[in-house]
């Protein structure tokens, strides 16, 4: 059975409780004291009470409360002094409800408040003050609403505030002050916007910040100076945007990148040096990018890398020692792209290569001179290797000798079973007898 209404009184004789928890009914309205003999309450949840309505002094008297769950009801307005007096509260939940403004002065006596839940409401504009009283905030969610803008020091009271996230609003830009001083903010939000631009300086002073999310929006260039300064960031996440160029340095002061994505973009081409930075990073996924061209050294320093998805791009060719710089990389994905050329040595200095995908390209031949033998200085092949090099044009001749050899020793084997093998264009593989053996070692050319 849910409770409709709750009457000034009903609480009475619950002067020892010190957690209550009302979620779940129908109760719309919260009256001018009707929680005042409960001084001793610490936890308050009415979440999903369909409250539309809490009158100023519904919680006069609760000092020592320190959480409090108003989230899921439907309120659209919260009139200055609802809150007053809570100067303990260090929780509060207003999340899904139907609130379209934060009055100025709403806030201002929960001085020990640490987390602050706005989140999915139709939150259009925000004043300048509105958080001015806030100093303690380490959590604030302002995220699925609909802001346009934001006043430039809005964050600036806040400066032990550790988590921000504004994500899934409609901001267009920041202001270059917008996060001055947020030198203990750890995790930042603001993808699903339409941020089409990120001035250098912007995060200056984000010292601390470790995870940086900007994915889902309009941006079209990253600044060689847009992410100084941020050598602890761990994540940074750059997907769903429209980044057509990254100008060198612009990731060069980030050591201690751990994860990174760029995928779904419009990169056209990587850079010598651009990534230089990443000795700790482990992937790097480039695939649905526009990439035409990977010029050799753009890889180097990426020391840890053990993934790497190019796949779904334009490249057309392969220099020599395009992947240089990458040791660790085991898995090297490029599918559905345009290669028709891969020079030799293009794979070389990658002794832990063990998934290789060519599927899907217009290679007319892969020959052994592509890899380095000096890699692999035990067997002078790879220990083992997954191969794919399906629907290409591929002529089946004695450069593909390694193939062969290698399926027959058993150190070769097809990522994807047999559908993985070559579709040659003027004979069949399964039956093709390419006459490889030669003084036991790869023919590499007739």
């Amino acid at each position: 059975m849910q409770i409709e209404e709750l009457q000034v009184g009903v609480f009475n004789d619950l002067v020892g409780v010190d957690k209550l928890f009302l979620h779940d009914n129908m109760v719309r309205m919260l009256k001018d004291g009707l929680f005042s003999d409960m001084r001793n309450l610490s936890i308050l949840n009415i979440v999903n009470c369909k409250i539309e309505t809490i009158e100023v002094g519904a919680f006069r008297g609760l000092d020592v409360l320190t959480e409090l769950y108003l989230q899921q009801n439907r309120l659209t307005q919260l009139d200055v002094g609802v809150f007053n007096q809570l100067s303990s509260l260090t929780v509060l939940h207003l999340g899904v409800n139907k609130l379209s403004m934060i009055p100025v002065g709403l806030l201002d006596d929960l001085v020990s408040l640490e987390k602050l839940y706005f989140y999915n409401n139709n939150i259009s504009r925000l004043d300048a003050a509105v958080f001015a009283k806030l100093s303690e905030l380490k959590l604030l969610s302002l995220m699925q609403n609909k802001l346009h803008s934001l006043p430039p020091q809005l964050f600036h009271p806040l400066l032990n505030l550790e988590e921000l996230h504004m994500d899934q609003n409609y901001l267009t830009k920041f202001d270059s002050a917008q996060f001055k001083g947020l030198s203990h903010l750890y995790a930042l939000n603001t993808g699903n916007n339409n941020l089409s631009v990120l001035q250098p300086g912007l995060f200056d002073d984000l010292t601390a910040l470790g995870y940086l999310y900007v994915h889902s929006n309009n941006l079209t260039k990253l600044d060689s100076g847009v992410f100084r300064n941020l050598r602890n960031l761990s994540m940074l996440s750059l997907m769903w945007n429209r980044l057509e160029q990254v100008e060198v340095g612009a990731f060069d002061h980030l050591t201690s990148i751990k994860d990174f994505y760029i995928h779904d973009n419009r990169l056209v081409n990587l850079d010598a040096g651009l990534f230089k930075a990443f000795s700790l990073a482990p992937v790097l996924n480039f695939m649905y990018n526009k990439l035409e061209k990977i010029v050799p050294g753009a890889f180097e320093g990426c020391t840890s890398v053990e993934k790497l998805f190019l796949h779904d791009n334009m490249l057309t060719e392969l220099s020599a020692d395009t992947f240089k710089g990458m040791p660790k990389l085991q898995l090297l994905s490029m599918f559905n792209n345009r290669l028709h050329t891969v020079a030799d040595g293009s794979l070389s200095g990658l002794p832990a290569l063990n998934a290789l995908s060519l599927r899907n390209n217009a290679l007319k031949a892969v020959p052994w001179t592509i890899f380095s033998t000096s890699d692999f200085p035990d067997k002078g092949h790879p220990p083992l290797l997954y191969l794919e090099l399906s629907d290409n044009p591929i002529h089946c001749d004695r450069s593909l000798c390694w193939v062969k050899m290698g399926v027959a020793d058993g150190w070769l084997q097809w990522w994807g079973g047999e559908a993985s093998q070559p579709h040659c264009v003027n004979t069949d593989w399964e039956t093709v007898d390419l006459k490889c053996e030669k003084d036991g070692e790869f023919v590499t050319q007739d």
